[in-house]
């Protein structure tokens, strides 16, 4: 971040600069990730404004939540990448750290209202599911269909979701996964479309 910037917070955040504050100074990776739970309403209306369920994180995101990008830039809206960073984020704290208070209190929500966006996200075609019309990482590329970074990283943070739900089975909330809800994640793993 910086002027430059404009303050906001991207999906660097969760993958370059995270890792460092993990293994130096936990208690402000978990601040970080704190950020992340308190736009955690504001998610769940990009997914819904967007037409899907779960939670959305903003690509440009600031003290609201909604996407902060210039208007006249796409690419940031097609950078749905974010919602996987944010889950490698909270699933890299909780590896290193052990915070299991963390973990049922925030990254658990935070977990499953991501996996619920990818699995409604996600199209099923001639027996694979894809991920199309997306940016990756490099910010070149628009309108991609299945970037390997974006299905990739949606793969691995899919199986830690259902780790972790298996894990804290005895935590059950209004925002806990239902067995159908599994049932896709199972699927959507499984039948990815990994490039």
């Amino acid at each position: 971040s910086g002027e430059k910037y404009n303050g906001f917070v991207w999906w660097d955040c969760e993958i370059y600069q995270l890792p460092f504050f993990i293994y130096t100074l936990p208690d402000l990776a978990r601040n970080s990730l704190m950020y992340r739970y308190r736009m955690l309403k504001r998610a769940r209306q990009n997914a819904a404004e967007a037409g899907y369920k779960g939670a959305k994180f903003a690509f440009c995101s600031s003290v609201s939540g909604d996407e902060r990008v210039w208007i006249y830039a796409r690419h940031p809206f097609l950078q749905i990448h974010i919602n996987a960073d944010v889950a490698y984020g909270i699933i890299n704290y909780y590896r290193v750290t052990g915070d299991d208070e963390f973990m049922t209190d925030y990254g658990l929500e935070m977990l499953c209202e991501t996996a619920r966006y990818w699995i409604s996200r996600a199209e099923f075609k001639n027996g694979k599911y894809f991920y199309d019309n997306v940016t990756g990482t490099d910010e070149h590329h628009l309108f991609v269909n299945n970037d390997a970074y974006t299905n990739y990283l949606v793969n691995f943070v899919l199986k830690k979701t259902l780790e972790y739900i298996e894990k804290f089975a005895d935590i059950r909330k209004e925002w806990s996964l239902k067995a159908d809800e599994i049932a896709k994640i199972s699927d959507v793993i499984e039948k990815m479309y990994l490039p």
